[in-house]
């Protein structure tokens, strides 16, 4: 049917899905913390309506959490004050909220999550779509359960053979960010695959859609594998039967390879994510 990304809202819709189509679906959770969820709360007491369904949101404290001033204190209070009166059982005050959700249960492959954080696409990595909103965005999807997206445009990238001792996952996703521009990928979507990909562990190939967003990424894609289901049967509380799917006849906007084995360590320099350079 397409691309990763065509091929998640097409399973969702049951309809071929194709770039550049704008749909409204179903979402699985709609995820927010202590940062985004004031204003999540501004927006849907806005709205007036009721929530569609307590069981798809989930709260998460991490970003300034215990509260470093009072300002943070009565934020987290207001929080904890809504989740009360709407009864919302998935509030999470421990861990980096990205691996909280994953490990939780929440993040499947096939599914789609939003999130009021820009790095909610680290999910991507067990072939779940996922992405950031705004606040406002997760307040309605509170009330609807629902969101509207415009299907993006794929770009391939290919990570093949073994890296050097010392060069990760981050160095090599800084070599792609340094190659492709810190918008090189905006409202696209970024896959995933090559043998060095095949090769990795789940916990390594988070870092790739994690930091898609840096390159200003809609969403960064792994097809989902049999390392992707035994890292989600081993390691979280997701239970089976998951998804296994791949892109089918896709069309790629382009494509980019990359040879790790040609790689060195690398770091970002002031001021930008792709001001890359080796440290070698």
């Amino acid at each position: 049917m397409g691309t990763l990304v065509e091929e998640i809202f097409s399973r969702r819709l049951s309809r071929t899905v194709n770039a550049g189509e704008i749909v409204m679906v179903d979402v699985d959770a709609i995820m927010s913390h202590d940062n985004t969820t004031p204003l999540a709360i501004k927006a849907f007491s806005e709205i007036g309506k009721p929530i569609r369904d307590t069981s798809k949101i989930v709260i998460h404290f991490d970003h300034a959490y215990p509260a470093p001033n009072q300002l943070a204190a009565e934020n987290q209070q207001k929080i904890v004050r809504f989740i009360q009166q709407q009864g919302i059982d998935n509030f999470y005050h421990r861990g980096v909220c990205h691996q909280v959700m994953i490990e939780e249960g929440y993040v499947r492959p096939g599914g789609i999550i939003i999130g009021g954080d820009s790095h909610t696409v680290t999910y991507g990595a067990l072939g779940c779509f996922s992405t950031g909103l705004g606040s406002s965005e997760i307040g309605a999807a509170w009330v609807t359960g629902k969101c509207w997206f415009k299907i993006p445009e794929t770009i391939l990238v290919r990570l093949e053979d073994t890296a050097p001792a010392g060069v990760y996952s981050k160095d090599v996703m800084l070599a792609l960010a340094g190659q492709l521009g810190m918008d090189g990928a905006t409202y696209k979507s970024l896959e995933f695959a090559g043998s060095y990909i095949d090769a990795l562990p789940a916990h390594a190939r988070i870092v790739f859609s994690n930091m898609s967003v840096e390159l200003g990424a809609k969403c960064g894609l792994i097809a989902p594998d049999q390392t992707t289901l035994d890292y989600l049967e081993a390691e979280t509380k997701a239970r089976g039967p998951f998804e296994q799917f791949a892109a089918v006849n896709p069309h790629y906007e382009r494509t980019i390879t990359i040879d790790v084995s040609t790689l060195q360590p690398m770091v970002a320099c002031h001021p930008d994510v792709d001001q890359v350079k080796p440290l070698t």
